[in-house]
């Protein structure tokens, strides 16, 4: 008769873990993972490095053959508004003012139309009216964000190919 109440146990003991494991799987481990935040389109779990805000920086031109000799070493400030749609993209608006040189063909505000994170890592693609892409590469971690970018005309000539760095305010 013990025998047979101790299989018993252990099989409402085996069917209660598998509940709870079942449970478990759709909760919110509050230790390993952040709260989730709320935004237009639902719920999605806070990274450790939002992008959503306000940076501000430079950027400065290479010298070489993908970059006009008349940019060589030009130096805009640069200001970047992102929001971020979900835990690996964003988009926004970005801006340029002149640092030691006016910015590329004059234009002074774009469209962030596309932005990828992967861990830190960040690819993102900024549009200019009048047709001119350009593509930055990096990291964005601890509020800073470096790497390199590459404009083009529609993609078929480098315009400019520079660094980039920027902090985002508080």
């Amino acid at each position: 008769m013990r025998t047979i109440q101790a299989g018993c146990f252990l099989v409402v003991l085996l069917i209660v873990s598998l509940g709870v494991a079942a449970q478990s799987a759709h909760a919110w481990p509050s230790a390993l993972t952040p709260a989730p935040e709320a935004h237009e389109g639902g719920l999605w779990l806070v990274t450790s490095h939002p992008v959503t805000g306000l940076w501000e920086g430079t950027t400065r031109a290479y010298c070489g053959a993908l970059t006009k000799p008349d940019r060589c070493n030009a130096v805009q400030k640069i200001t970047l508004q992102l929001r971020q749609t979900s835990p690996t993209s964003f988009t926004g608006t970005y801006s340029c003012a002149y640092g030691n040189m006016v910015c590329l063909q004059d234009m002074q505000h774009g469209k962030v139309i596309s932005g990828d994170l992967d861990s830190s890592r960040t690819t993102f693609r900024i549009y200019l009216p009048i047709g001119i892409t350009c593509m930055y590469n990096g990291q964005l971690t601890n509020a800073k964000g470096s790497g390199e970018y590459s404009c083009t005309n529609g993609g078929t000539t480098y315009l400019e190919q520079g660094m980039w760095q920027v902090n985002k305010e508080q």
